[in-house]
């Protein structure tokens, strides 16, 4: 239906506008497509990867809409949407853990019914949006979008500790201690705002006080089980990421394929000699739990170089739109697409997967947006 909704717009779209992709849009685009599909071609598992690798058109026909028929108003626009996505998730997410107080977050995500999240860590999602909401929180000129995106913010953190998840909490930390810490920088850049400007430590300062008291109030009300998970090691993680790259040298130029990691990574853990020395879950987990080391394993050292190549050319374009820019409301729209793609990089280095529901089609979107807010003319 989703599928359907965004054919439907984007015939709509063609049929009344033409389309204006800014420069490097295919090269943001072409690699990654092109490896993915030339890893299918040379799998051994094509039956498995090719429904994957269909997945992967909503999310390029996000990044088609975004980029060729956006304005920089727009991108506003989808700020404020993402930010009532945040704001509308944490507050369905925390009304089921208040519903049914007696069980796991595991089984919360159950109970949410929500078909793009499996695990509590799927909450992840949040993070990554909420240095948008943050963006939002400055650039609204009325108390109720103030209290809007800070609510998205609020609600969206209580939903990472109550739902104990390590790294969506961590997450929003940094996501929004690096936020204010360029909003503070952006602010004194500009000529008209320093005169009103608080000085950046303590801006900084209070948000990370702030933050951190939300954190401990919340898990105070479930048994500080947040805080206990945090003596929990994280090796875990360690086997699975020892079978990818064990699959990657194995096939170092294409991979094995999309989708391959789950066939193949007990096999490998089972060939490494020391694979007894490590605490190897036992469950059954179909992602290496690193979005990087798994797409080594799946699509080779030329699908890794192709996914690095826009992500790199996004985070060099929204670092320097953020450097370059002395208006306060551009900086600010910057600074939220950078430490979104920033930590959208973090939680890829300890959890992400190209096949989870959300990932791709979040990835492309941000990267469209990069691409539309850098290229079109500030006067918009």
């Amino acid at each position: 239906m989703g599928l359907g909704i965004l054919a439907l717009s984007g015939t709509v779209a063609g049929l009344t506008v033409t389309p204006k992709f800014p420069p490097r849009s295919l090269i943001i685009i072409g690699p990654p497509v092109a490896a993915t599909v030339l890893s299918l071609v040379l799998s051994d598992f094509t039956s498995r990867g090719l429904p994957l690798v269909m997945s992967l058109l909503p999310a390029l026909l996000l990044y088609c809409l975004i980029a060729g028929f956006f304005r920089r108003q727009d991108v506003i626009l989808l700020f404020w949407i993402w930010t009532g996505l945040v704001l509308s998730m944490a507050i369905w997410l925390l009304s089921v853990a208040a519903l049914h107080p007696n069980q796991t977050p595991t089984q919360w995500i159950q109970q949410a019914r929500l078909t793009a999240f499996k695990v509590p860590n799927d909450i992840a999602l949040l993070p990554i949006l909420m240095p948008v909401s943050l963006a939002c929180f400055f650039l609204a000129n009325k108390l109720r979008g103030k209290v809007f995106a800070l609510s998205a913010l609020g609600l969206g953190l209580l939903a990472a500790v109550i739902y104990q998840s390590r790294l969506a909490t961590l997450a929003v930390m940094a996501g929004i201690g690096t936020t204010l810490g360029l909003h503070a920088w952006i602010r004194h850049r500009d000529p008209h705002l320093q005169s009103l400007c608080l000085p950046a430590r303590r801006l900084v300062l209070s948000g990370f006080v702030v933050t951190l008291t939300l954190i401990i109030v919340a898990d105070a009300l479930t048994g500080f089980h947040w805080l206990s998970k945090l003596t929990h090691p994280w090796t875990t993680r360690l086997p699975l990421w020892l079978a990818a790259l064990c699959m990657f040298s194995d096939s170092p130029a294409g991979g094995h394929g999309p989708g391959s990691f789950l066939l193949l990574y007990r096999t490998c853990l089972q060939s490494w000699q020391a694979a007894h020395l490590l605490a190897v879950d036992p469950r059954i987990t179909p992602w290496a739990h690193n979005l990087f080391l798994e797409i080594l394993a799946e699509q080779g050292l030329l699908g890794f170089i192709a996914w690095i190549i826009p992500l790199g050319l996004s985070l060099k374009k929204s670092v320097e739109s953020v450097v370059k820019t002395n208006r306060y409301g551009q900086g600010i729209v910057a600074a939220g697409i950078f430490t979104s793609l920033a930590i959208f990089c973090l939680i890829g280095f300890f959890e992400l997967s190209l096949w989870r529901q959300w990932v791709a089609p979040l990835f492309f979107s941000l990267l469209a947006v990069c691409l539309k807010w850098v290229g079109s003319p500030p006067e918009q």
